[in-house]
C-alpha cells in the first residue's frame, strides 16, 4: 500500500497499536497551554482527528469539537464510538484545503500528523487554512517529530509489538537527502485455528526544522509562535524528539 492511501487497512486496529500512548496526560498539557496562552476556548478544531480519541476526551470535559480527516476508514472508527449527547461532530476534510463555513476559539493537530505533510508548501496551506479558521487570538496548538527524532530515534530500526493477540512490526527507514523517514507496519491479525490475516500500510513523515516551522506560521499570519519541548514547557534542545508549537 502506498504512503498516501495509509490509515486505511489499520483503522480497525488503530487503537490498539497506540494502546501505550497516555491521551489523558497529552490532554492536561493541552489545557495547560490554553492556559499558558490566556484562552478559555468552547469550541475547539481538531485536525487530522483519525479515530477521535482525543477528540472524544476533550469532549468529555466540556468543549464542543469538531474533528475532521481525509481518511474515511478512520472516521468510520471514530463516529462508532460517540454515544448520545457528545458534542462532537466528525467531517471528511483535507487539512491543506480546509473549509468549513465556522470558526473556532482553538485549534489542534495532535500525535505528528502534519510530519505526514512532505512539501514545505503543503504545511504553509495547512497553517494558512487553520488561521483563517480561528477566531481573533485563538491558539493552534499541534506537534511535530524533529529531524533529530526521525534520523536518530526511528532511524533504520525493525520493532515489534504484541497486543494481546494482535502482532504488528515496525520497520523504519531513513533517507538523510529527502529528510524523510519511511514507515512500514506489518499487522499480523489473528483469524482463529493458528491462521493470520497479514496487512502492509507505508506512512512517510518529512523532519522540518523548528526554525523554518516558525517561518511557516508567522508567513500564514500567526504573529506569536512558542515552541516546547513536548509535555512540558522548556525550550527544545538539539535532541529533542518532540516539539509542541504554540501559535496564536
Amino acid at each position: 500500500m502506498k504512503a498516501d492511501e495509509s490509515f486505511t487497512s489499520i483503522a480497525p486496529y488503530y487503537d490498539r497499536l497506540m494502546s501505550d500512548v497516555n491521551y489523558g496526560a497529552w490532554i492536561k498539557y493541552i489545557e495547560e497551554l490554553f492556559s499558558y496562552a490566556g484562552s478559555r476556548p468552547h469550541k475547539i478544531l481538531d485536525l487530522a482527528c483519525g479515530t477521535g480519541t482525543p477528540t472524544l476526551l476533550l469532549a468529555d470535559r466540556g468543549y464542543e469539537v469538531v474533528g475532521v480527516d481525509r481518511s474515511e476508514e478512520m472516521l468510520e472508527v471514530a463516529r462508532s464510538k460517540l454515544k448520545k449527547g457528545d458534542r462532537v461532530r466528525f467531517l471528511k476534510q483535507d487539512i491543506r484545503e480546509l473549509e468549513l463555513d465556522e470558526k473556532f476559539d482553538a485549534a489542534l493537530c495532535l500525535f505528528d500528523s502534519l510530519n505526514n505533510l512532505l512539501k514545505e508548501d503543503d504545511l504553509f496551506k495547512t497553517f494558512e487554512r487553520t488561521r483563517i479558521h480561528l477566531e481573533d487570538g485563538a491558539p493552534f496548538i499541534f506537534d511535530l517529530n524533529t529531524p533529530y527524532c526521525l534520523r536518530y530515534y526511528w532511524g533504520d530500526n525493525v520493532r515489534v509489538k504484541e497486543d494481546d493477540d494482535l502482532i504488528s512490526i515496525w520497520r523504519t527507514s531513513y533517507n538523510r537527502k529527502k529528510g524523510t523517514s519511511r514507515l512500514h507496519i506489518t499487522l499480523l491479525v489473528p483469524l482463529g485455528n493458528g491462521l493470520f490475516n497479514r496487512i502492509d500500510e507505508e506512512h512517510l513523515e518529512k523532519g522540518y526544522e523548528r526554525e523554518d516551522v516558525e517561518r511557516l506560521l508567522r508567513e500564514a499570519g500567526f504573529e506569536r509562535v512558542y515552541a516546547f519541548e513536548h509535555l512540558s514547557f522548556r525550550p527544545p534542545s538539539p535532541t529533542t524528539l518532540r516539539i509542541t508549537f504554540l501559535a496564536k
